[in-house]
């Protein structure tokens, strides 16, 4: 069997329709030296009427007998992988048909960029493109001072500006993903624990500024479990980052104040779903940790009865 350049990594679970949009923009690739692994959480007669679909040799299905969620999902995915270069995309996303042809080669011919990565749009839950939000995500994420070129070095765009987009428009090297030593703790923040890996040593990446990736956003008006999920994993991430003396050239307030907001994050969460007082802890860090105004006055709601907090 042809060892292919390119692995793509597809973590699902239960998004049949998405999943077939996902991989039909895979298959689709106007660079075709890849393999796409895709790891099933939903059980195997879930996952039947996507594979009749597709009879591309280029996919392996991979049908986990128990559940492993994403972060775990991802790492089997990365230790199956045979490809030079590796790239992400969940299962609710989708790519441009260039999106390859456009970063691959970049690392082909630079041995000292890490990753090669672009900017995406912004998708509804039907698939339609929001600009303005996609304009937010390029302004917030570093991207917009960005020209197409070499980016060195990377640690404040990939630690700070979390601005990569590791989960959704960017191609990087297999032997930089540390899988040894890889946190479990990364959970559902996995991306932002390999945008570091992305910066380690002083290496480059290329930026593409053209949306070549489309990044789905789901309606969610309340604080959702998800979202729990990803500010404990947030917390845990930047306080390795501030222990990291290779992240010294970063400057310390930007990484306390991303700190302090993902724990007022978890706060708000835990006030919402009546646990105050676990929430407090978190706001009492946020600000010794140089919160903002506004985690004192959720510092406040904690004392006020239950029914009051649960309206922040």
């Amino acid at each position: 069997m042809t060892t292919p350049t390119v692995s793509v990594v597809i973590p699902t679970y239960r998004r049949r329709g998405y999943l077939i949009e996902a991989l039909g923009s895979v298959v689709g690739q106007t660079y075709a030296d890849f393999e796409a692994i895709v790891g099933n959480d939903s059980g195997a007669e879930y996952i039947e009427p996507v594979k009749a679909k597709f009879g591309d040799e280029r996919i392996r299905w991979v049908d986990h007998p128990t559940r492993k969620g994403m972060c775990g999902n991802i790492l089997d995915g990365f230790g199956r992988a045979r490809g030079r270069f590796v790239a992400t995309l969940h299962d609710d996303d989708r790519w441009d048909s260039r999106f390859l042809e456009a970063l691959v080669p970049r690392l082909e011919q630079d041995r000292t960029l890490s990753v090669a990565f672009c900017d995406h749009h912004v998708i509804d839950e039907h698939g339609d493109v929001d600009g303005e939000l996609s304009d937010a995500f390029t302004s917030g994420t570093g991207r917009a001072r960005l020209r197409r070129g070499v980016q060195r070095p990377i640690y404040e765009l990939a630690v700070v500006d979390n601005g990569l987009a590791m989960n959704v428009a960017a191609v990087f090297r297999r032997d930089r993903l540390g899988l040894p030593t890889f946190p479990r703790q990364a959970g559902t923040s996995y991306d932002l624990w390999l945008s570091r890996e992305m910066a380690r040593g002083g290496a480059g990446a290329w930026y593409e500024p053209t949306r070549l990736a489309f990044y789905r956003q789901h309606p969610d008006s309340q604080m959702s479990a998800r979202t729990l999920e990803n500010a404990r994993a947030n917390i845990y991430l930047y306080q390795r980052f501030l222990a990291d003396p290779e992240l010294d050239v970063v400057p310390r307030k930007a990484l306390r104040r991303l700190l302090a907001r993902h724990r007022y994050t978890l706060a708000v969460g835990l006030i919402r779903t009546g646990h105050p007082r676990t929430a407090r802890t978190q706001l009492m860090r946020a600000l010794a940790t140089g919160g903002s105004p506004r985690v004192g006055l959720a510092l406040a709601a904690t004392f006020l009865p239950a029914h009051v907090g649960r309206r922040l």
